[in-house]
């Protein structure tokens, strides 16, 4: 089930379904209620999606990849570099944000490559845990600025390629996945 959203809106803060004056028109009179009742009954893990947003940081034909801590979830996965959305932030903005505050470097996401929503196991289990995300990858070409990890176990410059051998969250599969298949501008440089 794709569930997609307006920027900004979280499910986790609704408080009634009138929060969701854009459906109206796929509902009979007094009959939303009962529908959004059910979905989120049906699939409470929406309640709780989280929204990410990525970036995949291009340069000289490489890609970087970065391993989480061996202290957080999902410990040393390999993961793109970026972050959950605050209140009121567009994916674009949150992306600025996050890479800026993961490795120091202010960077230019020219276009949004792939969304997706991702549901861990955890996540449907347990609705509460982050394990549901909405998950927008950008290709970032530039950046200026030195990188600085500053939240990861370690972070490398890889060929797309090089990102199939590696233990990389099962969220970022279809990324890559496209990634591999998508040829262009896979040499612009870090200005």
């Amino acid at each position: 089930m794709r569930f997609s959203t307006t920027p900004g809106f979280h499910p986790a803060v609704l408080t009634n379904s009138e929060d969701l004056p854009e459906f109206d028109s796929f509902f009979p009179p007094g009959t939303k209620s009962i529908v959004v009742l059910f979905i989120f009954r049906r699939f409470p893990y929406l309640i709780c999606m989280k929204y990410v947003a990525v970036g995949i940081i291009k340069k000289d034909g490489r890609i970087l990849a970065c391993q989480r801590k061996r202290t957080a979830r999902y410990p040393l996965k390999w993961e793109f570099p970026g972050g959950k959305l605050e209140p009121n932030e567009t994916a674009t903005e949150a992306l600025v944000r996050e890479l800026h505050e993961e490795l120091c470097i202010e960077a230019r996401a020219h276009e949004e490559f792939f969304q997706q929503e991702w549901v861990y196991a955890e996540g449907i289990a347990e609705p509460a845990k982050d394990g549901a995300f909405t998950v927008s990858y950008f290709i970032v070409h530039s950046f200026t600025g030195n990188l600085v990890n500053r939240a990861f176990e370690q972070i490398l410059w890889v060929t797309p390629s090089q990102l199939l051998t590696m233990d990389i969250l099962e969220g970022n599969r279809k990324a890559i996945e496209l990634l591999l298949n998508h040829t262009e501008g896979l040499d612009e440089a870090h200005e």
